[in-house]
């Protein structure tokens, strides 16, 4: 270790070390030899974005170290937050192999901290934590430290209870009325506060994200008793299922345990299918999940309509009830001749097929006001409402129901 770490010396004592989660897994689905070459390739990819020596990996637990000069913990943190990333960006491997998932500690020294020293304890803290906490922490070692001492660690960056549903309206464009919300998983960080997807999701490994699925599956369901026990009748909630939750064997089996367990019909949960489940090389298991789903009442969404190349094929194949016009469709469509001619043709095509729409980042009220009137079946996005903890969507729909009896009734643009 000491000839490897003498490549990285520098002038203060603050180390990065990195840990594949789920080295094992990738080893079984990918071998060894490609298994090695990824490792290498994560060196690689690490030395370039510090500026460093291209590191080599440590150890059977697939750990990689570095030591920086860096000006304050800020900083440290920052370069710590983007070694994870630049490490689970997309890798060339075979298909429906997980990515790796990427767990990282910064380790600053107090005193005469040798850097074999920094580096070890790294790599405890991550044996300690084990594999799939996929996350970013921070510890600091003592010059002179009691043999077997502990090294508590700061707050991680994303800790499992720190996860909680958000939920964003959706409105029927003819009535006005709240026909369901849409679970958006958000994370309230004690140091960083509320954390949107794009913030954390890179930071947790594949098995981590089929995790919080089911936990925002469990608290959406929950809400639906909650609203109607305050009077509200919401119909459904739409949850958000990538590739990775759909090829496992027992999502389906969870997804109705789930409902049968808080007693809520399957007709109230809308399954949206994201952009990455491609049926043109779908899994057997995929869409055998989405047909079960499906046949005993859960409602299928095709999310980010029209931006995907397999778009059009997935109304072939899956079983969708609606579609979501995706917001790169609805920007400005109430002025660019063009956008409303690329969601007329969507209309067109969702009418032909019996399916219902859904127009997704209506951000002003005249986007709210084209949509609704050329024919959408529902309006979604910062214009009727941001997405909110549930505490606040009693308030918002309180509002919405007095609002609603105001308004009248749209009918559809004939032609």
């Amino acid at each position: 270790m000491r000839r490897v770490i003498s490549a990285f010396r520098r002038s203060q004592r603050v180390a990065v070390v990195v840990q594949v989660d789920n080295l094992a897994l990738l080893t079984r689905c990918i071998g060894l030899s490609q298994t090695a070459a990824l490792l290498s390739a994560l060196c690689a990819r690490i030395g370039v974005v510090l500026d460093v020596p291209t590191p080599a990996a440590l150890g059977p637990r697939g750990q990689i170290a570095v030591l920086l000069d860096v000006s304050g913990q800020t900083a440290a943190l920052r370069k710590a937050l983007q070694v994870q990333s630049v490490a689970q960006a997309g890798f060339d491997l075979p298909h429906h192999a997980p990515g790796p998932g990427i767990s990282a500690v910064l380790v600053q020294g107090e005193g005469a901290v040798s850097d074999d020293r920094l580096v070890e304890q790294g790599r405890l803290h991550l044996a300690r934590l084990g594999p799939g906490f996929g996350a970013v922490s921070m510890i600091s070692v003592s010059g002179q430290p009691a043999d077997g001492a502990a090294v508590a660690p700061e707050p991680a960056l994303i800790e499992p209870d720190l996860f909680e549903p958000f939920f964003q309206p959706q409105l029927c464009c003819h009535s006005g009325t709240v026909t369901g919300f849409e679970i958006l998983a958000r994370a309230r960080h004690p140091l960083r506060g509320l954390l949107g997807p794009a913030e954390f999701l890179p930071l947790l490994p594949v098995h981590r994200q089929r995790m919080l699925t089911r936990a925002m599956l469990s608290q959406g369901i929950a809400a639906l008793i909650r609203w109607r026990a305050e009077g509200f009748d919401v119909a459904t909630v739409s949850l958000n299922v990538a590739a990775a939750d759909l090829v496992e064997p027992d999502f389906a089996d969870f997804v109705l345990w789930e409902l049968d367990r808080q007693d809520v019909p399957p007709t109230r949960l809308v399954i949206e299918v994201m952009e990455d489940v491609s049926p043109l090389d779908m899994p057997d298991t995929v869409r055998a999940n989405l047909v079960r789903l499906s046949g005993l009442g859960c409602r299928i969404d095709l999310d980010d309509f029209g931006t995907g190349y397999a778009s059009f094929e997935a109304l072939r194949r899956l079983p969708a009830h609606r579609v979501k016009i995706d917001r790169s469709f609805v920007t400005g469509c109430d002025r660019d001749e063009n956008q409303q001619r690329l969601i007329l043709a969507i209309l067109a095509l969702a009418d032909r097929m019996g399916l219902e729409t859904v127009a997704e980042g209506v951000e002003t009220a005249a986007e709210h006001a084209f949509v609704a009137q050329i024919g959408c079946s529902h309006a979604q996005g910062y214009a009727i409402a941001r997405p909110m903890p549930l505490a606040e969507t009693f308030g918002f729909l309180a509002g919405r129901a007095a609002t609603a009896r105001e308004l009248p009734v749209l009918s559809r643009r004939a032609g």
